[in-house]
């Protein structure tokens, strides 16, 4: 199997009232790896819930990459629910009482690439299933997905899809 090492944070700014209110965009594609792919949005929401003051912060000082360390550890403790998956979408926001959350979309079965994917929704909460929340997402996840999904069915394959990324209506990449 050929090794392949992909990450990436972009910083994104929303540009006028009705953009998504997104702050950074995580990107993480290794093989092999025990976790799937995923491209992950963190929100402008609550995202002091994931900054270095936390106890859980092993070092780190930059926002975004928290963000990212956090969800990875999440992937690796939660691996029954992600198993299977081609790859997934998460959004990243903190509820009013400073929760980390996690929006997580996971995407399979795939009969050919460019094809209509199985989407699974789930909510988590400071890492743990939350399945008495329904799952559901906030506007600014949807206009994401929409564009991502859009996007992927431009793209060749898992490789081609993870190495770029879609324009997303009122996002700018600083």
């Amino acid at each position: 199997m050929s090794k392949m090492d992909l990450g990436r944070i972009e910083k994104l700014e929303p540009e006028g009232p009705t953009a998504p209110n997104f702050c950074s965009r995580i990107v993480s594609y290794r093989e092999p790896c025990d976790i799937p792919p995923f491209k992950a949005y963190l929100h402008n929401f609550g995202k002091e819930s994931f900054e270095p003051n936390r106890n859980d912060n092993r070092g780190l000082t930059n926002l975004p990459a928290m963000a990212s360390q956090y969800l990875i550890q999440m992937l690796v403790v939660n691996e029954e629910l992600v198993k299977g998956a081609d790859f997934l979408i998460a959004g990243l926001w903190g509820d009013k009482d400073k929760n980390r959350m996690v929006d997580l979309i996971k995407y399979s079965t795939f009969d050919k690439w460019g094809g209509n994917p199985v989407m699974e929704n789930y909510v988590l909460q400071e890492g743990i299933l939350r399945p008495e929340v329904k799952p559901g997402m906030c506007g600014d996840m949807l206009i994401v997905l929409g564009a991502e999904e859009q996007f992927r069915r431009t793209t060749l394959d898992i490789v081609d899809y993870m190495q770029r990324n879609p324009d997303i209506p009122g996002l700018r990449v600083m």
